[in-house]
């Protein structure tokens, strides 16, 4: 009888456990967006200062950032409705991952014109 309880407890405790890992993955990739975004931004700002040299190994490492946290982005960017209890919740992710994606198209449009130069 005993087993029979803890084996009952344990399969309805499964949708949980997978629920939060997911929600922990979503806030993962925000947590990881945030971090790439303020080093990207911080290597992009000081982009003018540096000499011809830093600024080549400034551009590979804004190169190598970027490839790293696109698939972030993305995987980011397709968090289903489902995965939210309310509408209310879905509609405030839609204004945050908006706002996600307006950032790293600033960011990317900074990177092209440095690029270019």
């Amino acid at each position: 009888m005993l087993k029979r309880s803890l084996v009952c407890i344990s399969l309805c405790l499964i949708p949980t456990v997978y629920a939060d890992e997911d929600h922990a993955g979503h806030s993962d990739h925000l947590l990881m967006l945030l971090q790439q975004k303020i080093l990207l931004e911080k290597r992009q700002q000081s982009f003018a200062q540096l000499t011809e040299d830093q600024q080549h190994s400034n551009l590979q490492g804004q190169g190598r950032l970027l490839k790293k946290t696109m698939p972030v982005l993305k995987q980011y960017m397709a968090t289903p409705k489902s995965y939210y209890l309310t509408t209310e919740m879905y509609h405030e992710s839609l204004e945050n991952r908006a706002a996600m994606l307006a950032d790293f198209s600033q960011i990317l449009d900074v990177y092209y014109r440095q690029l270019t130069e």
